[in-house]
């Protein structure tokens, strides 16, 4: 699996996926100094780095690439997908293991305030509710203690 972008959600996706045993490569824009100690842990468990940009091999030889938020549309994933290879982002890869229910906020402008309004509101009310995404714990995080009675605002 080829996980692109490295951030917060590109951590989390990495501890995911070695825990589910996949065998992991990461490629992200930026370089190693960025994000060292972390880094050098993940590879003692087995996953390669590509940093500094991007290799369009390194797109062609995976069976899943899997997307951190933020990550623009490549050309390496443009000629991925003309393979047939899946791309998905850190959310439907969530979603397809996550157990309880979403609130996804969409739109332009004042996500991130209404999905925290909607988290506040669910707290308030006894539920238990969590607020995931750009503004809190990636989604992914969830998946491991995750139960039907869960709410994630996102």
């Amino acid at each position: 699996m080829l996980v692109v972008g490295l951030g917060r959600t590109g951590g989390a996706l990495c501890d995911f996926l070695l825990d589910y045993g996949a065998r992991v490569k990461v490629s992200e824009e930026k370089t190693l100094k960025e994000h060292d100690q972390a880094v050098r842990d993940w590879q003692k468990k087995g996953i390669q780095f590509e940093t500094g940009g991007h290799k369009k091999e390194s797109f062609l030889e995976a069976e899943l690439i899997v997307l951190s938020p933020g990550v623009s549309w490549l050309p390496e994933l443009e000629a991925a997908q003309g393979r047939g290879i899946p791309i998905v982002s850190e959310i439907e890869l969530a979603y397809s293991f996550l157990r309880g229910h979403i609130v996804g906020i969409t739109g332009t402008n004042g996500k991130s305030t209404t999905a925290t309004l909607t988290h506040k509101i669910l707290k308030d009310a006894g539920l238990p509710a969590f607020l995931a995404g750009n503004i809190g714990t990636p989604l992914i995080s969830f998946v491991e203690n995750s139960r039907d009675d869960m709410i994630i605002s996102m």
